[in-house]
């Protein structure tokens, strides 16, 4: 895997448009996830090394917290960095496919080189990836692919070497590198598939060399069960297995995965043409196969498989230039599927889309475009293949993707300016104008957050948290009497939300009502007994009613 001068140039042109795409995201604040993930994680403060999930980013965050605390730059320069590094891997990747053992009577010359710069361009610029690397929470995706990139990378390596110990060696970090790739997030289960796909579509050799990658079949499950060893011990471990791989509050599972086909094509949709990007889309769940949009969906993916396959097939059989380019182009397509078949596919989820989900399908994707486009652009001549019109396509991309990409990543210059973003684009989903809500809060816009709290509200009558942030909102505002009708409403959808009790015992001590205070506080203890701040204002209004 070692990059001679020959990929010096391409590498930094990877680098210097991936910069200049995210130079305005280093003072990107703490958005969502990033609130409990960094901010208030007393984890990354005092980091103890246990065995559960996604650790490694747990890890990484404890590293950026003890060299500069929660300075901003630090965190974003970090994940800006791990991207960069993914789209180098990209590239190696690309031209390890790209060795004349995978095709020995074909002369490849510099198009490995060409079809793996457009790859690592595309992936690096495309505006898709702002959601796993703006949002630092998704650190996690961007180590996940760093790993998975790797595992892959080494498996390559160890088929290809010759020398039993070069090998075996890198057979041992290719292991390695798939458990610190599911202990970065879960998803990466998907390795063992992703290997399969690299033995179908390049790898020959004897059935002992082709059996080794079934050692991913159990490696990954098995770090699974240890990174919750709870399930070990489970009666009925089928059915732990079942309620692990579903997220609490998620669809059934069923309808999960109907939903997902129609998802899975905005997802190609928005990587054709990245316009409209929203950090909360608003997808609806269906019920039913006949649904007319799941049905088309599913007929699209479906085609679209079929051809991967009959590229793998006809680029397996046919020893040419064009077949070469077929058979990269169905690898890409079937790393697409294979890769985002967990998140939208068998394990439902309680978010129906995320952008970020789509970071490492994406390797695929840009492997497919840059080899079809060198299979349709480059043309043969008496000097060999020119590449001249190609290049400039793939150039006047990149620029216009890594522009729309400086773009995208200006809505993420505040809590809420993204939110505000995500509101113009999924009017009609409470949580998004509930977020926005919190969001003008935070920033003491009462008018503003109370307007979009009615509005929530308004969408989804059960959203107890909006019904207490503008509980909190009227405090703020002493309109004491709405208040304690909001903390009320938020009680009675869910009667053991330990804050809104608290909160209703903050505006009745206000308005002299102490009795009903001091019920509203030991109901608040009574659900969270370590609550210190409701205990102290019981004692005070205690104090309040003996003088």
């Amino acid at each position: 895997m070692t990059v001679s001068y020959r990929h010096f140039w391409p590498l930094v042109l990877v680098l210097v448009l991936g910069l200049l795409s995210y130079a305005n995201t280093l003072l990107v604040p703490f958005v969502l996830d990033d609130v409990t993930s960094i901010l208030v994680n007393p984890q990354i403060k005092t980091f103890v090394f246990s065995i559960k999930p996604r650790v490694l980013g747990e890890l990484s965050f404890a590293i950026n917290y003890r060299l500069h605390g929660l300075h901003l730059p630090g965190y974003h320069l970090l994940n800006l960095g791990i991207h960069l590094s993914n789209a180098a891997l990209v590239y190696i990747l690309v031209i390890i496919l790209f060795r004349p053992s995978f095709f020995a009577s074909i002369d490849i010359g510099k198009m490995g080189r060409y079809v793996a710069t457009a790859s690592a361009l595309l992936f690096v610029v495309h505006p898709l990836q702002t959601g796993a690397v703006t949002y630092l929470a998704q650190r996690v995706t961007l180590l996940a692919a760093f790993f998975y990139l790797l595992t892959v990378l080494f498996y390559l390596s160890s088929r290809l070497s010759s020398r039993f110990t070069v090998s075996a060696l890198m057979l041992l970090l290719s292991i390695l590198s798939a458990g610190a790739a599911v202990f970065s997030k879960e998803s990466a289960v998907t390795l063992p598939l992703a290997i399969l796909l690299c033995e179908v579509s390049f790898l020959r050799g004897s059935i002992l060399q082709r059996m080794q990658c079934f050692l991913y079949i159990l490696a990954p499950l098995t770090l699974v069960l240890f990174s919750n060893p709870a399930l070990l011990f489970q009666s009925d471990i089928s059915t732990a297995f079942l309620a692990m791989t579903a997220e609490k509050g998620a669809p059934a599972r069923l309808d999960y995965l109907l939903s997902q086909f129609p998802v899975v094509i905005k997802y190609l949709q928005l990587f054709i043409l990245p316009v409209g990007q929203n950090l909360d889309h608003d997808m609806a769940i269906k019920s039913s196969f006949f649904n007319p949009e799941v049905l088309s969906s599913f007929l699209v993916l479906v085609a679209l498989l079929m051809t991967a396959i009959f590229f793998i097939v006809r680029g397996r059989k046919t020893e040419i230039i064009q077949a070469k380019l077929l058979l990269l182009s169905g690898f890409g397509i079937l790393w697409f599927f294979v890769t985002i078949s967990l998140e939208s596919g068998i394990v439902p989820i309680r978010d129906l889309m995320f952008e970020q989900r789509l970071y490492i399908p994406s390797i695929g994707l840009v492997i497919t475009v840059s080899a079809m486009l060198v299979l349709l652009l480059s043309k043969e001549g008496e000097g060999g293949r020119s590449y001249r019109t190609f290049s400039i396509v793939i150039v006047v991309m990149a620029i216009i993707l890594s522009i729309m990409s400086f773009y995208r990543n200006i809505a993420w210059q505040s809590e809420i300016s993204i939110w505000e973003d995500a509101v113009s684009k999924s009017p009609g989903k409470g949580r998004t104008h509930g977020a926005l809500g919190h969001a003008y809060q935070r920033a003491k816009m009462w008018p503003e957050a109370e307007k979009e709290y009615l509005e929530a509200l308004r969408l989804s009558s059960y959203d107890h948290i909006a019904a207490n942030n503008l509980g909190v909102v009227y405090l703020k505002q002493k309109r004491y009497a709405e208040a304690v009708i909001l903390f009320k409403k938020g009680i009675e959808l869910v009667p053991t939300t330990s804050a809104a009790h608290f909160n209703l015992g903050l505006a009745y001590a206000a308005t002299g009502s102490y009795p009903e205070a001091i019920r509203a506080f030991e109901e608040a203890i009574r659900h969270k007994p370590d609550y210190r701040e409701a205990k102290d204002n019981l004692n005070a209004v205690k104090r309040l009613m003996e003088h």
